[in-house]
């Protein structure tokens, strides 16, 4: 398949790095042509292009408006919710490498923010100041890979874990729905219309409703766009879709009391959460179907 030879001339590249650079520079050119060549992937590369162009935008235009810090970094979360989503309904697989050089990108963006030339540093550095907030202390800045490794790990799990590589399940949509949609609109809302909060913890009872809510509609959105994933099948439609939804509102709801009490590196925490409820419930509705089949088993020998 296209996306397996992706993914075996990146690891070929990468192994080649150190030894050869020049074979490595090589394949990773024959791996850009490769992934080029097909339209789907050119479109969603065009589209991505785009979002990280109004991002940097965003860096530099942000601090002429009157938000707070946290309001402003939420633009990141949506630009990275819309590549997922494109990226997991159309090339699922190429979301996967796209995601890894992502990484790697922000490793070097980082690499060259503390040493690279003085101009590219202060670029760099300049673009950074106005979204840091009292977690981004000391030299390293970090957020930003929390940010990708939340959306990620939820990918490249369901990669590594689908009986078959050519689909996708729920569990990538993890990322998407609690940090990208949910975490967001918590902390927009929260801030401009939060008067209440939790016991102990600096979260607001309106913040958390936002993220319970916005995390429901967008289930129903992605159900929309991507039915498959979500379990939907024939002529058990109409009970799988209550028991769909009854279920992913304790999800949701778990995951928004999770936001509430896990600190620091909740971008990454939560969406592992999440992948860890999908999982348990996939697992529970798997064992009830092996279950009834059995009782259905023993009724007919009867």
């Amino acid at each position: 398949m296209e996306s397996d030879s992706c993914f075996s001339l990146l690891h070929a590249s990468l192994a080649n790095s150190s030894r050869n650079p020049l074979s490595a520079s090589v394949l990773l050119i024959e791996a850009a042509a490769h992934c080029l060549s097909n339209p789907v992937r050119l479109r969603l590369i065009l589209f991505w292009t785009l979002l990280v162009l109004l991002s940097i935008a965003w860096c530099y235009a942000s601090p002429l408006l009157n938000l707070h810090t946290s309001s402003k970094r939420k633009f990141f979360h949506f630009a990275i919710s819309a590549v997922y989503v494109s990226g997991i309904v159309f090339d699922f697989e190429f979301l996967c490498v796209a995601a890894v050089c992502a990484l790697i990108a922000f490793v070097i963006s980082e690499i060259c923010r503390l040493c690279g030339p003085t101009l590219l540093r202060r670029i760099l550095n300049d673009a950074f100041t106005s979204l840091l907030d009292s977690k981004d202390q000391g030299t390293f800045i970090f957020s930003h890979f929390y940010l990708l490794l939340g959306m990620s790990l939820p990918i490249w799990l369901d990669y590594l874990t689908a009986s078959s590589r050519t689909g996708h399940t729920v569990v990538s949509y993890a990322g998407v729905v609690t940090v990208g949609v949910g975490d967001s609109f918590a902390a927009i809302i929260g801030r401009a219309c939060g008067r209440h909060r939790w016991p102990r913890r600096n979260r607001t009872l309106e913040g958390s409703a936002a993220m319970l809510f916005s995390q429901l509609v967008t289930f129903e959105v992605l159900r929309w766009c991507d039915p498959v994933a979500f379990y939907l099948s024939g002529d058990g439609l109409a009970i799988e879709l209550w028991s769909l939804r009854a279920g992913w509102f304790v999800h949701c709801l778990l995951t928004t009391l999770a936001e509430v009490y896990v600190e620091g590196s909740d971008n990454v925490m939560v969406p592992l959460f999440s992948v860890l409820i999908l999982w348990v419930s996939k697992w529970i509705r798997e064992l009830g179907g092996f279950t009834s089949t059995l009782i259905f088993a023993q009724k007919s020998d009867l």
